[in-house]
């Protein structure tokens, strides 16, 4: 009678201490869809952000080319007279 109640005094300490194994693999399944989910996030904003990033590039680019043309322009010569009636070649504007 007595090693009976030290076995189920034994039992019942390890019944109330941890957690079981089905505990622990839910606890794992949970925390393994939350980080698939914190990944697809993470993924999609990093994608977005190298589109955005690079979109930007090709405006700022686009901006320097244009200014490069719009300098070439103005300074490209042309021909024309003046109010003598001299003829002047490759002046420089101002807009």
């Amino acid at each position: 009678m007595g090693r009976t109640r030290s076995l189920q005094r034994g039992f019942s300490m390890r019944r109330e201490r941890g957690f079981t194994l089905v505990e622990m693999l839910v606890a794992m399944a949970v925390s393994s869809i939350v980080v698939a989910a914190l990944y697809a996030s993470y993924d999609m904003v990093n994608k977005q952000y190298t589109k955005i990033r690079d979109v930007a590039e090709l405006h700022q680019s686009g901006r320097g080319i244009m200014r490069m043309i719009e300098r070439d322009i103005r300074m490209a010569g042309f021909a024309y007279r003046d109010d003598k009636g001299k003829i002047i070649y490759g002046a420089i504007t101002e807009p």
